[in-house]
């Protein structure tokens, strides 16, 4: 009984119902970044326990790491067009 009490509690955690969430267990740049800005708010405004850096350290990755996808897209886009 104790063992199934456990095994329901691990299937209701806040990582197995994020797990259900995502179809693919993927998110877009853009979406993740929309994630931790959301996941910062609620840290800010004391709903969530602070790791306040480690989400700001994320974020800048993660909108760097967008730019940089943007840039490589327009690039390509602009040699594709003088190829043509």
């Amino acid at each position: 009984m104790a063992e199934a009490r456990k095994r329901g509690g691990q299937a209701k955690s806040n990582k197995v119902r994020a797990k259900k969430a995502m179809v693919d267990g993927t998110l877009t740049p853009a979406e993740l970044e929309g994630l931790l800005g959301i996941t910062m708010s609620a840290v800010l405004n004391g709903v969530k326990e602070p790791a306040i850096a480690n989400l700001a350290r994320a974020a800048v990755a993660v909108r760097d790491a967008v730019a940089v996808d943007e840039r490589i897209t327009e690039l390509e886009r602009r040699l594709g067009s003088r190829s043509a």
